[in-house]
């Protein structure tokens, strides 16, 4: 009996050690416990203008040739911002129309995102769309990570002549240790955490491109979650899609998933459709050591004469060719 008693107590033990530690990890690097304080960091680190908006993350528009007119569109919990170094590229070398979205809810407080999901940015970015069809001739459309998906969805619907995406957002990686995929993390404690708590505002492996990126350190979780039906649609109808693509993303993404990309490669009718690997930067590729080549590609690309050699331009073959890349590498 008394081992039995000792053997319960080192379990409970155990446990009560367990529970404290996991209580604690999730207290430091999420809103568990603390979801009153979504904004506290954000409000302390960024200067607000009088709109309550984050200086130089602003929606931004540059007057240009409306014969070919260039939608712009962020990351989730991102800003316009990411899209400036681009947007000026394209209005300076090609006389262009540019419009930089914000969407809803960003470069605000976090608490602001927590009513939105991609529905709501893509039926705003719809909106300037259907604005910009009665004067542009052609439309082009850019996407990062979210973004990406929120341009999918624009190209599965409407006229878009060249479609670029930067690490579009269709799957989340997950890993062996994982357990459950994120999604499904998302849909069981998602609500319990409320916020991830960032130790770096974006991923970025370059410092510089670091330094200007403007996005949230607490970034809400649960428009991430409600996003997730959206994205799926977006895999779904991907075959609408017969725009000229170029997809660039990158094998150490740890946001959006690189089979991701080639799944829409695979999947879109397009004629035109290329997907290039960019293996020193991260999530955020317009703001990291590759953005001046990447941008380059785009805005020299209007007939599909994108720069430096095509990479694994067959997915099929590229997929055993990028997971022994990352094992290499890692």
């Amino acid at each position: 009996m008394n081992k039995i008693l000792k053997f319960l107590a080192i379990i409970l033990v155990f446990l009560v050690i367990t529970s404290t530690i996991v209580t604690a990890i999730l207290y430091n690097k999420t809103g568990f416990l603390n979801q009153e304080n979504i904004d506290d960091r954000d409000a302390e680190y960024w200067d607000y203008d009088e709109n309550g908006v984050i200086k130089g993350a602003e929606a931004f528009e540059l007057n240009g040739n409306k014969n070919t007119c260039w939608i712009l569109v962020h990351g989730y919990a991102s800003s316009p911002n990411e899209m400036r170094e681009l947007g000026n590229k394209i209005n300076n070398e090609l006389g262009d129309y540019v419009y930089a979205i914000r969407l809803k809810g960003h470069a605000e407080l976090p608490s602001h995102l927590l009513n939105y999901s991609a529905e709501d940015w893509y039926e705003q970015v719809e909106e300037k769309y259907n604005e910009l069809n009665r004067e542009c001739k052609n439309i082009n459309a850019v996407g990062s990570s979210m973004g990406g998906a929120v341009v999918m969805k624009l190209a599965e619907e409407k006229d878009i002549k060249n479609l670029y995406l930067t690490n579009p957002f269709l799957y989340t990686p997950n890993k062996w240790y994982y357990f459950f995929s994120v999604q499904t993390w998302a849909n069981l404690i998602g609500d319990s955490l409320g916020f991830s708590k960032k130790s770096t505002l974006g991923g970025i492996n370059d410092p510089k491109g670091l330094t200007n990126h403007i996005a949230y350190w607490n970034t809400p979780i649960l428009p991430v979650k409600n996003s997730f039906d959206f994205v799926e649609n977006v895999n779904e109808n991907l075959d609408e899609i017969t725009a000229t693509t170029l997809i660039f993303h990158s094998p150490f993404d740890k946001t959006a998933d690189i089979h991701g990309s080639f799944d829409i490669i695979e999947k879109i009718s397009s004629v035109s459709k290329k997907i290039m690997i960019f293996d020193s930067g991260n999530h955020i590729l317009l703001m990291d050591y590759n953005r001046a080549e990447i941008i380059k590609n785009i805005y020299t690309m209007p007939s599909f004469t994108a720069l430096g050699e095509p990479v694994y331009p067959n997915p099929n073959e590229a997929l055993e060719g990028i997971i022994t890349f990352e094992r290499e590498n890692r």
